[in-house]
């Protein structure tokens, strides 16, 4: 509904938060190509460019990146992504560390303004499979802020495992008491998790198989910091899209 975006935009401009006001009210133009405003809205994001932008980026302080001898040996470079976490908190910056071969090493966290990392999350350092991001991909789209466990605050999550049909992430979820990323196993372990807001559910359905017609279905809930396994069942998809489930006792017959 387009006029949320509105509404979200007006609130972050009225708390002077302009970058989110811009970035909702571009949300309102794309999906009411037609909304009657739209041609002050497309005046406001020229004006946003050209006097803001430049400005906002030339006062940014550079975020803390390796430096000296160990971090020529290191070898990395890194992605920039700023997201707002909550209406009531500064803007996030984080800054994505690979190595040559383009794997995710570590994730530095910054408030807005700040130079020096208030916190560091560790990707690929150790055995732990929890911590180990399979996936070989250059460009920047990998990391971005879902909120996956309903409470208003917007999570990171980051792409990893790539297949062809299903895709794994890790997951931390900030906790607002510590103003800290908690990274959680769980949810890290579960294959193309979609949030449903409505529901306020989590939904896997993975492709096992028989060209993407034999699959399995999960849906979680979290129950305070617990996430609970709803419902699970294995299916197949059938040529006019209906879906049969596996019976449970056919594997036992």
């Amino acid at each position: 509904r387009w006029t949320i975006y509105l509404n979200l935009g007006d609130l972050y401009k009225a708390l002077g938060q302009r970058a989110l006001a811009i970035d909702n009210y571009k949300k309102v133009v794309e999906l009411n190509p037609r909304y009657k405003y739209a041609d002050k809205l497309n005046a406001e994001f020229a004006e946003f460019n050209s006097k803001y932008v430049k400005k906002m980026k030339e006062k940014e302080p550079a975020p803390a990146r390796p430096t000296g001898a160990g971090a020529k040996a290191e070898n990395l470079t890194f992605f920039e992504y700023s997201f707002g976490i909550h209406a009531t908190l500064p803007e996030y910056k984080f800054v994505l560390y690979l190595d040559k071969e383009m794997y995710p090493r570590r994730i530095d966290v910054l408030r807005a303004n700040e130079a020096k990392p208030i916190q560091v999350l560790a990707v690929n350092d150790s055995e732990d499979i929890n911590y180990h991001c399979e996936y070989y991909a250059g460009g920047k789209g990998r990391l971005k802020a879902v909120d996956m466990n309903f409470d208003g605050f917007q999570d990171l999550r980051l792409d990893c495992n790539f297949g062809q049909h299903n895709t794994g992430y890790l997951f931390w979820l900030f906790d607002n008491a510590s103003g800290k990323f908690i990274f959680n196993s769980e949810l890290s372990e579960i294959l193309n998790p979609v949030p449903k807001t409505k529901t306020m559910t989590i939904t896997s359905d993975v492709d096992e198989g028989c060209a993407g017609t034999c699959r399995s279905f999960r849906s979680y809930k979290f129950i305070g910091n617990k996430l609970v396994l709803l419902d699970s069942y294995d299916y197949t998809l059938e040529e006019d899209g209906s879906i049969k489930k596996k019976d449970k006792n056919a594997d036992a017959q």
